[in-house]
């Protein structure tokens, strides 16, 4: 056993059978697979390398690494050793050009990932991935990707990130299809702010004179749609206007101002609408009408209940109530025959209108309207009917030889009349028993009663 220790241990150190070979360094561009030592390997990497065009570098992937699961062919390590400061570039790559050609593109890199006819997956042309573990100091940062503009004198285009749906990608996403697509992996704290315009640089990224966010020409069927996302606070929060999550508009007026201000119509345009909706129809409260006045309108509608024009004259369309029975309207009323309102002699007083004859009328009040004695008829001999009985109440005195009495109303009543009475003594027999045996709204008719008996009547209605 001895022997044979010692028979392989005189062969190792026998310098007949050392691996130190000794080769000379290689020149750059020798790619030859003559013998070279460790420096041509450090020479290639640390020194700038020309190639000669072009250089192809393929890669057929047999690896069944799993599905999950990611196999990297080529992968760049660069650390950073304890103590090292200053910004790091691991690759650089860079395409200049100082050539005036029209159309020409320079793409430093282009990354490609392809699905060809049979394969499936999904294809990520670029992925940026910020790391940071969950040691590191809190004053780190991540992003994810930057893309930085360096315009140094006015151009056509300048544009920060550019997405384009080239012209033969003619199929849609069937489940997501978005020009821009934000989400949260389950478990991961999300963005406080989806899309965010600050001064992180120190200023703006938008111009004084810019916009947040435009919009090109173009047809689309809605401008935001937030339908499928549930909100604990405002839907919408800017300068004096808030929309809340059951869709009520706040305005508050400025300090010197209006709540509300609606500019540009002009002719037959409506300034604005305020309705009410529903599954059978709708219904317009408030109108602003194109000549600047403003509109209450009906519910089915039709003409304005009425308009307040810009001198505050209010013009009625439409009246819902009970309606004032006159010969024609207004001031400048098309009129067949008969006299306009406002043309009338006697409109100066307070009450109701009276007609004393044709295109004539006076206001009378209430209380002498109603005081004027019902005119007796139909009452046998010499009736009487009592000073200051009125359409509302009274007292009749039956005359000679009769058991009924009419009285005619002097003011009748708009639609009908409604009458009790009551006899002043307790009649003699069940057939002197007194009813009303007729009404209208001009008079009354008192049947079954007594000659010469005292009767009280009362009357309401319209």
């Amino acid at each position: 056993m001895y022997k044979i220790l010692a028979l392989i241990l005189s062969l190792l150190s026998s310098p007949a059978f050392a691996q130190n070979t000794l080769c000379a360094n290689k020149p750059q561009g020798d790619n030859s697979n003559a013998c070279a030592n460790t420096r041509y390997v450090a020479d290639f990497l640390n020194v700038p390398h020309t190639w000669t065009q072009p250089q192809t570098w393929s890669y057929t992937d047999t690896q069944n690494v799993g599905a999950g699961n990611f196999y990297t062919p080529w992968f760049f390590s660069h650390t950073l050793a304890t103590g090292a400061t200053g910004y790091r570039n691991s690759v650089v790559v860079q395409l200049s050009s100082g050539i005036s050609v029209a159309g020409s593109f320079l793409v430093p890199i282009e990354t490609i990932a392809h699905i060809t006819a049979g394969g499936s997956g999904n294809a990520f042309g670029f992925n940026g991935y910020a790391w940071v573990d969950s040691g590191a100091l809190a004053t780190s940062s991540a992003y994810g990707g930057e893309f930085n503009t360096d315009v140094r004198r006015n151009i056509t285009d300048k544009v920060g990130l550019q997405l384009v749906d080239v012209s033969t990608s003619t199929g849609v996403g069937s489940g997501r299809d978005a020009g821009l697509w934000m989400t949260t992996q389950t478990g991961g704290a999300g963005y406080k702010n989806g899309i965010e315009f600050s001064a992180g640089g120190g200023a703006l990224p938008v111009k004084s004179s810019g916009s947040l966010i435009v919009s090109g020409a173009g047809t689309v069927t809605k401008g935001i749609d937030w339908l499928s996302t549930t909100f604990t606070g405002n839907i919408i929060d800017v300068p004096r206007m808030s929309l809340d999550p059951n869709g009520q508009l706040s305005v508050t007026r400025a300090s010197a101002g209006r709540s509300l201000i609606l500019t540009g119509f002009t002719g037959s345009d409506q300034g604005g609408e305020i309705q009410q909706t529903n599954a059978t129809g709708g219904s317009k409260f408030l109108r602003v009408a194109g000549t600047g006045s403003w509109q209450i309108i009906n519910s089915a509608y039709g003409a304005s209940i009425f308009d307040i024009t810009d001198a505050g004259i209010i013009s009625v369309a439409t009246w819902q109530g009970n309606k004032i029975a006159v010969a024609y309207g207004g001031t400048n009323c098309a009129a067949a025959s008969g006299t306009c309102l406002d043309n009338i002699t006697g409109f100066s007083g307070t009450g109701y209108i009276q007609r004393t004859g044709a295109g004539t009328y006076t206001f009378s009040s209430l209380l002498t309207s109603a005081a004027s004695n019902p005119t007796l008829s139909s009452c046998g001999g010499s009736p009487a009917i009592d000073s200051g009985s009125s359409s509302n109440s009274g007292k009749i005195t039956f005359g000679s030889a009769t058991t009924a009495c009419t009285a005619t109303f002097a003011t009748p009543f708009a639609t009908n009349a409604y009458c009790t009475i009551t006899p002043a003594a307790q009649p003699a027999a069940v057939a002197n028993i007194p009813y009303i045996s007729a009404q209208s709204k001009t008079a009354f008719t008192i049947s079954g009663g007594t000659a010469s008996a005292v009767y009280y009547y009362n009357c309401g209605g319209n």
